[in-house]
């Protein structure tokens, strides 16, 4: 607050930079530049008012009530505007405009014409006005200028809220300003805090997902601006294989949900006998794949043929004088052998092979032997029966058998699948290095084909190290958790496993989220600083020191500036009742002085009349402090005044249109000729206007004069004046009829200003029209008139009407119409009747 003193009563403006700078130096803690301390002689000791606005015109109307589109209405600059119109002339249409963009306590809806469905939906109008001389325009409905605020308005429903609602003070001694602008440039500063917190997401990040009863969602619903950096990692650190070990923990949770304790028993059993099947699966594996076995085949397949070799040289040795080549060759001994398999299983079962004796014959031609033939054989069968043959077939025998070993040797089977799967879900580990420990051995098998076939000469492919022990181990292990199984243990199983994996996915979920989480301290730090500063911010301090000194020095004020426009109105026991207020301000509301009754307030008490004076009386006290001397427009002010009141009305109107623009719409002929009056005799310049329908009967037609009835005899003397010199003018150039027909007009107009003095300003002096009360102190007034007065009215009111068109002219009569130099004649006389008139009322 010291920073805004200073820089108020250093005469520097607070507008939106400075305040912005300062919020923004508030928030971001930047040291201040406070000011020295101020005495009372730095107080400000002249008064700021506001600007002075005053209204220039209305114009470019569409669609606003049922007024004509289009029409102007200019008022005059000084002084005091009258605007006359008759009920439905569209004089209330141009009035509600005006209210619309002005300071009206009251507000109406300004509709678009109702009778015409064909009018377009937009509304619009233009208000040209000045504000400290400087001229402006506003586009109605959609521009708005707080300056209009400036200027006044009052008609009956204003009236009525001043009556039932608190009214704020407006009068301000110079030195209690300070405390307004204190509290404009508060509102100010703490809008623009409140502008620099709205930049600040406030709204607590909420990590998505996490459940309420782990430890991650327990430490996301702690975090507050307190929480540290350092604490929000150590909440967020993860195992390395986080996601693997979440991946088991789902699987094993989908497991358990799927099963039952009787499945879950049956697959822990199997699960054993996989882990019997896979320890045995790899001791094979290692027979047969390892490079140890390797080099065991491939000793077996040297050593078979080698030894084959030596039974084939013994075989070219002894059957080289054999008629065919090829004798003790594989495709031989394959001949030999089946040959043997037929005659011993199909033809000669009871006979050892070769069967030679007489009668016998070719198990393969099927001729009978000659005696070549059966020494061949016998030949044959030494042959075969001889060692080197036989050791060449068992060691062939025996590569062949463990070639085919490996040939049907399956790495991967169903078996080790299934047993796998059951790992998986144990121990995904584990299991990820028992397939790779698979892969290796297919590839050490692949390797050991290529190796025997001689496609390759690389080194057999070592075996990964595998534990059948510890695979056996687990097996029994598997098997008593299996025994162990219940519906209790069951239950308390899958409830583990749940909660095992909710904690880590909640923690792996919290973990993705640990930067935001800083961020969203870190900001709710900042937002928390900013509303402690905006907090400290406060008017309250400010508007009850304003407030109380505003008791002690404006109340007072205030009530006999309202108390002197309440006598001048004829009202009594009123007084303005203090309502408190805010923002420095104080509030008042009319209440009844001296009143048994606390519950009756004014309107329940006064009449109508003197609550519509009560009304005027408070508009008054209010326009009587407005230093800015800003515009006044009065709506038909005097509904259910009498006509004392009204003249007072009048008189004060008057007054205020000595220092300010004033514009009054009435339709009251009675109030117009008191305004005129008061206006004459107050010195004021007064503008004519009148709003009337159009010859289509269309509401809303703007005149620059009033009209004829509503002119007072002084005004009609004067048209008359003008009428006549027009008259004369153009005399030369009409013919007699045209010209007996304007004299007709001009004389029965002169008749009815005669008719409008003996009315306005003699019998109306002396009677209220409004009431037919006797004014008795006006009485003089008659008593004044002498003989010589009525006889010249008498004289001129005859004269007059001969010439007027009241009758059909007779023809005896011979009519002829009076030259413009008589005419002038009775209008020297009347003007000068009137003057004398004046003076009686005067006296």
């Amino acid at each position: 607050m010291k920073v805004l003193t200073g820089q108020l009563l250093a005469g520097h403006d607070v507008d939106d930079a400075f305040v912005e700078s300062l919020a923004s130096d508030l928030v971001g803690k930047k040291e201040l530049q406070v000011p020295a301390p101020f005495v009372v002689k730095d107080l400000p000791t002249s008064a700021s008012t506001g600007s002075r606005v005053e209204l220039t015109s209305v114009s470019g109307l569409l669609n606003v009530n049922a007024l004509a589109d289009g029409g102007t209405l200019n008022f005059g600059s000084t002084g005091l505007t009258v605007i006359y119109g008759d009920n439905g002339s569209g004089k209330s249409g141009y009035a509600r405009l005006v209210k619309d963009v002005v300071g009206a306590r009251h507000r109406d809806e300004i509709l678009p014409n109702a009778f015409n469905p064909g009018a377009p939906k937009k509304q619009a109008a233009v208000i040209t006005y000045r504000v400290n001389g400087q001229d402006r325009s506003l586009a109605w409905p959609d521009d708005v200028d707080p300056e209009l605020r400036q200027v006044h308005f009052h008609d009956e429903p204003c009236g009525d809220h001043y009556l039932v609602n608190d009214t704020e003070l407006s009068y301000r001694p110079p030195a209690l300003t300070l405390f307004d602008k204190l509290i404009t440039a508060t509102d100010a500063l703490r809008a623009a805090v409140d502008c620099e917190l709205g930049k600040v997401d406030t709204a607590k990040y909420a990590v998505p997902g996490l459940q309420a009863s782990t430890n991650a969602g327990l430490f996301a619903a702690s975090v507050s601006p307190d929480t540290t950096d350092d604490q929000i990692d150590e909440a967020t650190k993860l195992p390395d294989d986080a996601e693997t070990e979440l991946a088991t923990l789902v699987q094993n949770e989908a497991r358990l949900l799927s099963t039952n304790p009787a499945k879950e028993k049956t697959r822990l059993a199997n699960g054993a006998k996989g882990l019997d099947s896979l320890a045995q699966h790899f001791d094979s594996l290692e027979g047969l794949l390892s490079p140890k076995a390797c080099q065991d085949i491939e000793q077996k397949l040297s050593t078979s043929r080698s030894l084959r070799m030596a039974a084939d040289l013994a075989s070219k040795t002894s059957f080289t004088e054999e008629p065919l080549d090829g004798v003790g060759t594989e495709t031989w001994r394959a001949l030999w052998e089946a040959a043997e398999a037929y005659s011993q299983a199909e033809v000669y079962p009871d006979h050892d092979f070769p069967h030679t004796e007489t009668d016998a014959r070719c198990p393969l031609c099927q001729q009978e032997l000659g005696a070549d033939a059966a020494n061949r054989l016998g030949r044959f069968k030494a042959f075969v029966h001889d060692d080197t043959a036989k050791k060449a077939k068992s060691a062939e025998g025996l590569a062949k058998r463990s070639v085919d070993a490996l040939k049907q040797l399956e790495v991967v089977t169903v078996e080790t699948t299934n047993a796998l799967a059951f790992v998986e879900a144990e121990s995904p580990k584990l299991a990820s290095e028992l397939r790779a420990a698979l892969d290796t051995a297919a590839d050490a098998k692949k390797r050991i084909g290529e190796r025997l076939r001689g496609e390759s000469e690389e080194q057999p492919v070592a075996l990964a190290a595998v534990d059948s022990g510890a695979l056996r181990a687990e097996a029994i292990t598997v098997r008593e958790r299996a025994a162990k199984v219940d519906e209790t243990a069951f239950a308390t199983q899958l409830k583990a496993a749940t909660h095992a994996k909710l904690q880590l996915k909640d923690k792996i979920d919290l973990a993705e989220h640990a930067g935001a989480l800083k961020k969203d301290v870190e900001r709710r730090r900042t937002a928390r600083d900013i509303t402690a500063i905006r907090n400290a911010i406060s008017t309250q301090p400010i508007t009850k020191q304003s407030i109380a000194l505003t008791r002690t020095h404006v109340n007072e004020v205030v009530n006999d500036r309202f108390s002197r426009e309440s006598d001048r109105l004829g009202l009594e026991h009123v007084k303005l009742d203090d309502k408190g207020g805010g923002k420095g301000k104080l509030r008042h509301k009319p209440a009844l002085l001296g009143a048994t009754l606390a519950t009756k307030t004014v309107r329940d008490v006064l009449s109508e009349g003197e609550q519509t004076a009560l009304g005027l009386a408070g508009l008054f006290t209010e326009i009587n402090f407005d230093e800015s001397e800003s515009a006044l427009v009065l709506d038909d002010p005097i509904n259910s005044l009498d006509h004392g009141r009204r003249e007072k009305v009048s008189r004060r109107i008057a007054a205020l249109a000595s220092k300010r623009q004033v514009i009054v719409f009435t339709h009251d002929l009675t109030f117009l000729g008191d305004l005129i009056r008061a206006a004459d005799e107050a010195g004021v310049a007064l503008q004519e206007r009148s709003i009337a329908k159009d010859n289509a009967r269309v509401p809303g037609r703007v005149l620059e004069t009033h009209p004829w009835k509503a002119k007072d005899a002084k005004k009609r003397i004067g048209d008359l004046r003008t009428d006549l010199a027009r008259l004369k003018k153009d005399a030369k150039d009409m013919t007699p009829e045209e010209y007996e027909n304007r004299v007709q007009l001009w004389a029965g107009l002169l008749s009815e200003t005669w008719e409008r003095i003996v009315r306005n300003d003699i019998v109306g002096k002396v009677v209220d029209r409004g009431t037919t009360e006797v004014r008795p102190k006006m009485v003089k007034l008659l008593a004044q008139i002498t003989t010589a007065d009525n006889d010249e009215f008498q004289s001129a009111y005859s004269q007059v009407s001969k010439w007027a068109p009241r009758h059909d002219k007779s023809e005896e009569v011979n009519f002829v119409a009076p030259t413009v130099d008589e005419m002038e004649v009775e209008l020297a006389r009347i003007d000068g009747w009137h003057k004398r008139l004046v003076t009686y009322v005067q006296n």
